[in-house]
């Protein structure tokens, strides 16, 4: 077993997060904190966080299939073990057990559980919802969708919105530009433009992450609207440059984070 460096605190955090393990791990030799040796997009968010020192930073769970339920700061070594139903039988009651005595035993306010459906299963929820005070937020949709609700749990705010210079602003006669594109399109033009588009193939077109376009009762992926606009391919900007050009163009893009919340 891995050593455990949890150390007893005075005062406890009000916020829990639950993780699962990622399959991506660094490969470095030797022991590293788990949140440093699993290296899939949860714990990068979770890093990036951490590295700015926030004071109410939560406390760590990381559920493992190979190790149980660990705290974030448990010293690894590199090792590689796939969940499966037959192990999360066998976790399950062991799993149930320690989080219930964790959860009793410091007064958590909120928990986040971010897990891919492999881990999940080895919850006990039913059990854990029962816990009374204790707010539970759950993210939904797809990976990158709950990436952001992690995010934005985590800072109690979605990123800040890309800042738009003031020069391009004030003249009004200044068209976007992508990549040395210029967008020879009105608000109208682009929306209608995309309407079309999506009616002939829709499959591209609301494959959404972190941000989305409303278009009537569809949510569109920013970077495929910017790419329909400039001919490039999405592969060639990234999220914030179509942000940038979208809002340049009065188009409003929104966060695609959400969670379910059971109490």
């Amino acid at each position: 077993m891995p050593k455990d460096r949890t150390k007893k605190r005075d005062s406890f955090p009000r916020r829990l997060l639950l993780l699962s393990c990622s399959r991506r791990k660094r490969r470095e030799r030797g022991l590293l904190p788990a949140i440093n040796r699993y290296d899939g997009p949860a714990f990068r968010v979770l890093r990036r966080y951490l590295d700015k020192q926030p004071i109410a930073r939560p406390d760590v769970l990381i559920l493992s299939a190979k190790w149980g339920l660990i705290p974030g700061d448990t010293l690894l070594p590199r090792y590689d073990q796939q969940m499966t139903e037959r192990r999360a039988k066998e976790l399950r009651p062991l799993i149930a057990k320690r989080l219930r005595k964790i959860l009793e035993a410091r007064p958590y306010e909120e928990i986040f559980i971010a897990m891919s459906k492999s881990y999940f299963q080895v919850l006990n929820d039913q059990e854990l919802f029962k816990i009374t005070g204790l707010t539970i937020y759950i993210p939904l949709g797809r990976q990158g969708q709950k990436i952001s609700a992690l995010y934005d749990w985590l800072h109690d705010n979605p990123p800040p919105t890309k800042r738009i210079p003031n020069s391009s602003l004030k003249n009004k006669h200044k068209k976007p530009c992508l990549r040395g594109i210029e967008i020879n399109y009105t608000k109208q033009k682009a929306l209608n433009l995309a309407r079309q588009a999506l009616r002939e193939n829709a499959k591209p077109a609301t494959r959404t992450y972190s941000w989305y376009v409303k278009l009537g009762n569809k949510q569109v992926s920013p970077k495929w609207l910017v790419s329909l606009l400039t001919d490039l391919p999405v592969r060639a900007f990234v999220t914030d440059e179509a942000r940038r050009v979208l809002a340049q163009l009065g188009i409003e893009v929104c966060r695609a984070s959400s969670w379910r919340e059971r109490s």
